[in-house]
């Protein structure tokens, strides 16, 4: 007889087959219809090109505490964008590689460099109405 525990790892193995043939076709659909494709492109220069315009126009004395802030804007951003995604919610169809989470762009790039340009502009203003004009 096949005990309650058994059948939870038998469950749960069935579930990781079933992700890895899914991950499997989607590598296959990444290296056939997405890489080098204009979106594919464009994820990469939305990943990079942020942070190369930070580093040029930073305020190098407080370079330190923008990057704390950025940091902090990842790790929210990345957290809700994962909550989303799996909630199903919304998708991402232009993966910049295939084992890094599909909105690596948005919250690796966009949303801190942006919040890190924020914080540099305008250090005076309230929290609340930088928030208010995002």
């Amino acid at each position: 007889m096949i005990g309650p525990s058994d059948r939870i790892q038998k469950l749960i193995n069935e579930q990781y087959k079933s992700l890895d043939d899914a991950h499997t076709r989607l590598s296959e659909i990444w290296v056939n219809d997405i890489l080098f494709s204009f979106g594919w492109i464009t994820t990469l220069l939305l990943t990079v090109v942020p942070w190369i315009v930070w580093f040029i126009f930073r305020k190098k004395e407080s370079s330190t505490r923008l990057m704390v802030g950025g940091l902090w804007a990842m790790l929210i951003s990345s957290w809700l964008d994962y909550v989303g995604v799996t909630l199903g919610l919304w998708r991402y169809y232009n993966k910049l590689i295939p084992l890094i989470p599909d909105y690596i762009a948005w919250d690796f790039a966009l949303m801190p460099v942006t919040i890190v340009f924020f914080l540099q502009i305008k250090p005076q203003v309230s929290p609340i109405i930088k928030g208010q004009h995002f």
